[in-house]
Protein backbone atom coordinates (compact mmCIF):
# COMPACT_ATOMS: atom_id res chain seq x y z
CA UNK A 1 0.00 0.00 0.00
CA UNK A 2 1.24 3.66 -0.73
CA UNK A 3 1.22 6.12 1.71
CA UNK A 4 -1.23 8.78 1.74
CA UNK A 5 -1.69 12.08 3.60
CA UNK A 6 -5.08 13.53 3.90
CA UNK A 7 -6.42 16.45 6.81
CA UNK A 8 -9.76 17.71 7.24
CA UNK A 9 -10.40 20.40 9.24
CA UNK A 10 -13.79 22.45 10.21
CA UNK A 11 -13.62 25.59 11.59
CA UNK A 12 -13.97 29.55 11.73
CA UNK A 13 -12.15 31.84 9.43
CA UNK A 14 -10.46 34.11 12.14
CA UNK A 15 -7.96 35.80 9.63
CA UNK A 16 -7.24 35.79 5.90
CA UNK A 17 -4.65 37.24 3.82
CA UNK A 18 -3.92 37.10 -0.09
CA UNK A 19 -0.51 35.90 -1.30
CA UNK A 20 1.40 34.94 -4.08
CA UNK A 21 4.02 31.96 -4.02
CA UNK A 22 7.48 32.33 -5.09
CA UNK A 23 6.35 31.50 -8.34
CA UNK A 24 3.33 34.06 -8.81
CA UNK A 25 0.82 31.65 -7.85
CA UNK A 26 -1.92 33.37 -5.97
CA UNK A 27 -3.21 31.59 -2.69
CA UNK A 28 -4.99 32.42 0.63
CA UNK A 29 -3.21 32.04 3.67
CA UNK A 30 -6.09 31.28 6.29
CA UNK A 31 -6.37 30.76 10.12
CA UNK A 32 -8.89 28.83 11.12
CA UNK A 33 -10.48 28.77 14.76
CA UNK A 34 -11.17 25.48 15.80
CA UNK A 35 -11.70 25.86 19.22
CA UNK A 36 -13.80 23.21 20.82
CA UNK A 37 -13.67 19.78 22.79
CA UNK A 38 -9.89 19.38 22.01
CA UNK A 39 -8.72 23.32 23.35
CA UNK A 40 -7.59 26.46 22.26
CA UNK A 41 -6.85 25.04 18.35
CA UNK A 42 -6.34 27.74 15.81
CA UNK A 43 -4.40 26.58 12.78
CA UNK A 44 -2.79 27.74 9.43
CA UNK A 45 -3.14 26.96 5.84
CA UNK A 46 -3.03 27.91 2.50
CA UNK A 47 -6.27 27.32 0.23
CA UNK A 48 -5.20 27.24 -3.35
CA UNK A 49 -6.90 27.59 -6.79
CA UNK A 50 -8.66 31.13 -8.22
CA UNK A 51 -11.66 29.72 -8.04
CA UNK A 52 -11.43 28.48 -4.39
CA UNK A 53 -10.12 32.06 -3.15
CA UNK A 54 -12.85 33.86 -4.66
CA UNK A 55 -15.25 32.00 -3.58
CA UNK A 56 -14.27 31.66 0.21
CA UNK A 57 -13.67 35.40 -0.08
CA UNK A 58 -17.35 35.92 -0.93
CA UNK A 59 -18.75 33.50 1.55
CA UNK A 60 -16.75 34.65 4.31
CA UNK A 61 -18.06 37.98 3.66
CA UNK A 62 -21.93 36.77 3.47
CA UNK A 63 -21.37 34.57 5.91
CA UNK A 64 -18.55 36.00 8.89
CA UNK A 65 -18.42 33.25 11.81
CA UNK A 66 -20.09 30.12 9.73
CA UNK A 67 -18.13 26.55 10.16
CA UNK A 68 -16.43 25.97 7.21
CA UNK A 69 -14.95 22.56 6.22
CA UNK A 70 -11.10 22.53 3.77
CA UNK A 71 -9.80 19.31 2.66
CA UNK A 72 -6.34 18.98 2.07
CA UNK A 73 -2.61 17.63 3.54
CA UNK A 74 -1.07 18.15 6.73
CA UNK A 75 2.18 18.79 7.17
CA UNK A 76 4.70 19.96 10.01
CA UNK A 77 7.67 22.32 10.17
CA UNK A 78 10.59 22.18 13.12
CA UNK A 79 11.35 25.74 14.28
CA UNK A 80 13.16 24.17 18.12
CA UNK A 81 9.18 22.66 18.51
CA UNK A 82 6.75 21.08 15.46
CA UNK A 83 4.44 23.64 13.88
CA UNK A 84 1.44 22.09 12.31
CA UNK A 85 0.42 23.70 8.87
CA UNK A 86 -2.26 22.83 6.43
CA UNK A 87 -2.18 23.12 2.47
CA UNK A 88 -5.99 22.57 1.25
CA UNK A 89 -6.98 22.52 -2.20
CA UNK A 90 -11.47 22.56 -1.31
CA UNK A 91 -13.96 24.48 1.28
CA UNK A 92 -16.98 24.11 1.58
CA UNK A 93 -19.69 25.18 4.42
CA UNK A 94 -19.92 23.56 6.80
CA UNK A 95 -22.94 22.22 8.94
CA UNK A 96 -24.00 23.56 12.25
CA UNK A 97 -23.51 20.68 13.89
CA UNK A 98 -19.80 19.97 13.24
CA UNK A 99 -17.09 19.43 15.68
CA UNK A 100 -14.46 21.91 15.28
CA UNK A 101 -11.44 20.01 14.70
CA UNK A 102 -8.59 19.64 12.69
CA UNK A 103 -7.98 15.90 11.88
CA UNK A 104 -5.98 14.37 9.52
CA UNK A 105 -4.90 10.84 8.58
CA UNK A 106 -1.34 9.85 7.58
CA UNK A 107 -0.05 6.25 6.50
CA UNK A 108 3.87 6.10 6.49
CA UNK A 109 6.89 3.88 7.58
CA UNK A 110 7.26 4.15 11.33
CA UNK A 111 10.64 5.90 12.07
CA UNK A 112 10.36 5.68 15.94
CA UNK A 113 8.26 4.23 18.69
CA UNK A 114 8.60 5.58 22.08
CA UNK A 115 8.49 7.73 24.87
CA UNK A 116 10.16 11.06 24.75
CA UNK A 117 11.23 12.38 27.52
CA UNK A 118 11.57 16.28 27.09
CA UNK A 119 7.14 15.72 26.03
CA UNK A 120 6.67 13.78 28.79
CA UNK A 121 4.40 11.87 26.55
CA UNK A 122 5.15 8.82 23.87
CA UNK A 123 5.29 9.73 20.76
CA UNK A 124 5.74 8.02 17.34
CA UNK A 125 7.61 9.22 14.06
CA UNK A 126 6.65 8.39 10.52
CA UNK A 127 7.69 9.39 7.37
CA UNK A 128 5.12 9.79 4.82
CA UNK A 129 6.57 10.29 1.09
CA UNK A 130 9.58 12.07 1.86
CA UNK A 131 7.72 14.02 5.07
CA UNK A 132 8.83 13.60 8.61
CA UNK A 133 5.90 13.29 11.00
CA UNK A 134 6.10 13.39 15.32
CA UNK A 135 2.43 12.54 17.11
CA UNK A 136 1.59 12.14 20.12
CA UNK A 137 0.59 8.54 20.83
CA UNK A 138 -0.96 6.69 23.46
CA UNK A 139 1.43 3.87 25.01
CA UNK A 140 -0.86 1.47 24.32
CA UNK A 141 -1.16 2.01 20.45
CA UNK A 142 2.54 1.60 20.34
CA UNK A 143 3.61 -2.13 21.93
CA UNK A 144 3.21 -3.78 18.61
CA UNK A 145 4.95 -1.12 16.13
CA UNK A 146 8.24 -1.95 15.23
CA UNK A 147 10.98 0.78 13.06
CA UNK A 148 9.95 0.20 9.46
CA UNK A 149 6.30 -0.93 9.31
CA UNK A 150 3.72 0.92 7.47
CA UNK A 151 1.20 2.18 9.42
CA UNK A 152 -1.99 4.43 9.44
CA UNK A 153 -2.40 6.97 12.20
CA UNK A 154 -5.64 9.16 12.59
CA UNK A 155 -5.73 11.23 15.04
CA UNK A 156 -6.31 15.61 15.09
CA UNK A 157 -4.90 18.80 16.68
CA UNK A 158 -5.32 18.77 20.53
CA UNK A 159 -4.19 21.19 23.03
CA UNK A 160 -3.01 19.43 26.31
CA UNK A 161 -4.98 16.99 27.17
CA UNK A 162 -8.10 18.23 25.78
CA UNK A 163 -10.51 19.79 27.72
CA UNK A 164 -11.17 19.30 32.01
CA UNK A 165 -14.64 18.42 33.09
CA UNK A 166 -14.44 22.26 34.18
CA UNK A 167 -13.67 22.75 30.28
CA UNK A 168 -10.62 24.64 30.11
CA UNK A 169 -7.67 23.11 27.94
CA UNK A 170 -3.97 24.16 28.82
CA UNK A 171 -0.77 23.96 26.89
CA UNK A 172 0.66 22.95 23.38
CA UNK A 173 -1.21 22.64 20.36
CA UNK A 174 0.05 19.10 19.47
CA UNK A 175 -1.22 16.03 16.60
CA UNK A 176 -2.40 12.93 18.64
CA UNK A 177 -3.13 10.17 17.22
CA UNK A 178 -6.56 8.85 17.96
CA UNK A 179 -6.14 5.58 16.32
CA UNK A 180 -2.63 3.44 14.94
CA UNK A 181 -3.35 0.72 12.58
CA UNK A 182 -0.54 -1.85 11.25
CA UNK A 183 -0.75 -2.03 7.62
CA UNK A 184 2.64 -4.29 7.20
CA UNK A 185 5.92 -4.85 8.25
Amino acid sequence: MAHFNAANVWGRVSGYWHKKSRTGKPYLRLELNCYGTYGTVKIYGQLWGEANITALGEAIKKSPGAIIRCRGFFSQHYQGKEHPNFVFYEWRFGSHKDEPRAAFVLRGDCVLAGFDEALGNHVIELTVKDENFRLIADATQLVKIDQGALIETKGYLRQGSGEDEFGVAAGPVRPWCKKITLIGG
